[in-house]
Order: C-alpha cells, then sequence, then structure tokens
C-alpha cells in the first residue's frame, strides 16, 4: 500500500467519527434548548386513573359475566359483572370488572378489583388492586398487595398493610398499625374523621411562606424559637432547631440535623432536615415538610391545608399518630406505620 493511502485511511479514520459533530457546529440545526414541561408534576393517583383508562372500554364491551383474557396478560383472565355480593372467606380467581357496587364479606381473597360504583369489602382481605368510582371500604387486617384508589372517599381500618399506595381524589382515612408506603388524600386522616374534625379550625397562615420568605435570615449552628415567640424569616442551623409551643415562624427551617416543633406551633413555611422532624401536638406546618431520615407526627398535628395540600417525607420511615391529619402526599422510602400516641 503506498504512503498515501495509509494517510488517507487514518484521515478516514480520524475525522469520520467527528463529521457529524462538525457539520452541527457550522450548521447549528439542533442549537435549540431542550423541551422541558416546567409545570409537570408526578399524579399520586397515577396508577388508579391508568387502570381506569384500560378498563373501562373493556368492560363497557363485555357481555356480563363472560370470561375473557386479561388486557393480554398470559393466564390471567376477567370477568365483568353487573354487582357482586361475595361471601364470607370467599375466594376470586379472577379480575373483577363490576359496573356496580362490590360488597365482599370477611376474609375474602380477591385479584384486581374495578367497580363503577361503591365498594365495601371486610376485615382480613387480601387483595392485589382496588380502584373504585365511588367510595371505598376496607375493613381491618387488609393484606394489599399493591395499591388502592378511589374517585370518592376511601377508609381503611386499623391492623393492616397497604403495599405500595393507596390514594384518594377526596378523604383517605387510615386506622391505627398500619403499614404504608405512600398515602394522598384531601386530607389523609390518620385515626377516624371524628378525631381529627374535633381539632380546632387551621386557618390561613398570614403569608404561605416557600422556600425564601422575604424575612430575615437566621443562620446559626443550631436555634430555639422560644415558647409563644413569633420570628419573621427563615432558619438556617447546621444543627438542630426547636420552635418551642405556641411558638410562630413565619418562615422555612433548614437543618443539618432535627426539627422539632412543639405543641401548637405554627411554621408558614417549608422544614428540610438532614435529620428526623418531629411535629408535636396541635402543631400546625403550612409547607412542605422533608426529612433524611424519620417524620413524625403527634395527635393533632397539621401539614398543608385543603387549599394548598403539601408532601411530607420521611426518608427512612415515617410515623402518624391517631388524630393527626396531612392535606396532600405522604411518602417513605423506608417504614410507613400509624399509631396511637401514649396520653
Amino acid at each position: 500500500m503506498s504512503e498515501s493511502l495509509i494517510y488517507l485511511a487514518f484521515a478516514v479514520v480520524v475525522v469520520l467519527p467527528m463529521l457529524p459533530g462538525l457539520l452541527e457546529i457550522l450548521f447549528r440545526k439542533d442549537d435549540g434548548a431542550l423541551p422541558i414541561d416546567e409545570s409537570y408534576m408526578r399524579d399520586p393517583r397515577y396508577l388508579g386513573k391508568s387502570l381506569r383508562e384500560k378498563v373501562r372500554a373493556l368492560a363497557g364491551k363485555a357481555t356480563v359475566g363472560v370470561r375473557m383474557q386479561f388486557l393480554g396478560r398470559r393466564r390471567e383472565y376477567a370477568r365483568v359483572v353487573s354487582g357482586i355480593e361475595l361471601p364470607n372467606d370467599s375466594r376470586y380467581e379472577d379480575v373483577l370488572l363490576s359496573r356496580g357496587a362490590v360488597v365482599a364479606g370477611n376474609g375474602v381473597t380477591l385479584l384486581d378489583v374495578y367497580a363503577e360504583d361503591k365498594v365495601a369489602i371486610g376485615a382480613n382481605a387480601r387483595l392485589r388492586t382496588l380502584a373504585a368510582d365511588g367510595e371505598a371500604s376496607i375493613g381491618g387486617g387488609v393484606r394489599l398487595q399493591r395499591w388502592a384508589d378511589a374517585e370518592c372517599n376511601l377508609t381503611v381500618g386499623p391492623d393492616g398493610n397497604l403495599g405500595q399506595s393507596a390514594s384518594s381524589a377526596q378523604r383517605l382515612t387510615v386506622g391505627s398499625n398500619v403499614r404504608f408506603r405512600r398515602l394522598f388524600g384531601r386530607p389523609v386522616v390518620i385515626g377516624s374523621s371524628s378525631s381529627v374534625s374535633a381539632l380546632p379550625p387551621v386557618g390561613a397562615p398570614e403569608r404561605v411562606a416557600m422556600i425564601a420568605c422575604g424575612g430575615r435570615n437566621h443562620v446559626v449552628s443550631a436555634h430555639d424559637v422560644t415558647e409563644g415567640e413569633t420570628l419573621d424569616g427563615d432558619v438556617i442551623a447546621s444543627g438542630t432547631v426547636h420552635v418551642g409551643a405556641k411558638a410562630t415562624l413565619k418562615g422555612s427551617i433548614k437543618s443539618g440535623g432535627d426539627i422539632a416543633i412543639g405543641p401548637g406551633a405554627r411554621v408558614l413555611g417549608n422544614l428540610v432536615a438532614r435529620g428526623s422532624v418531629l411535629i408535636d401536638r396541635g402543631a400546625v406546618v403550612f409547607g412542605h415538610v422533608f426529612a433524611e431520615e424519620r417524620v413524625t407526627l403527634q395527635p393533632g398535628a397539621v401539614v398543608g391545608t385543603a387549599a394548598l395540600p403539601k408532601t411530607a417525607y420521611g426518608g427512612r420511615s415515617m410515623r402518624l399518630a391517631v388524630g393527626s391529619c396531612i392535606f396532600g402526599w405522604v411518602i417513605t422510602e423506608g417504614d410507613g406505620e400509624t399509631f396511637v400516641a401514649d396520653a
């Protein structure tokens, strides 16, 4: 091979991979910004809504009582019913698509359930998923493998496990000693509606603080907002921050340690902690709550408002006492549980 051919081959090997980049530099056909929808927000009820879109057309076309393959899944079948009542300890092997109400007794075992009406399931039930267009209730001791979602109120009894998520377009009520990972409701009520309705009205904050509140920033190694004090601004601390009983913070807290909100205190902004967050009895946080470790809400504690739902996130765990209330989304990557607090 001649020397000129060797140089030509070398030039082709080096230049050819760079040619698309060189052409882009010269002609700039793709120099615009990437299209990003900045208003996008993950829907906490995505699973329920997605299943409804898939099965509504299927249920509408199918003949009542006919058994058919379910969404192309192998060895899984669905049956459309006009409505159904299942006795205690019964087992339904097919996916249940109901045009009417679903009423099931105690100890039933179900696969997936979708109802265009209300759903009432007794205690100690076992099921994979539940989607209800009406109100839904599940008795105590439920073992939910995946998720449950309701277009109206959803009530879950005590001593159960809610799998990956439980959500409602309206009120989600969860009993004591229930395990969970994600909850969503407007609001999420722990215990019973009566335990939260007895709380004094939260009222609207003077102003809702987000990341920065426009007031003074208090940058410290640790900080205490004393009992009954009103502080205007954000608190940023490398250590623990404590807001005393009946104190008011018109700002947000960012802590490299723990955050403790005392009984009856009010925080208009967000809570962000490297450690854990404790929101004591009767305290109200109008912003989001994020903790890398644990978030604990004592009886009467409230996060968010009906008009401004928020997120409470505990990286390692989340403990919600009977009588606490969250307007919005509750998330943990670890263990979530509801509990009865000591008197």
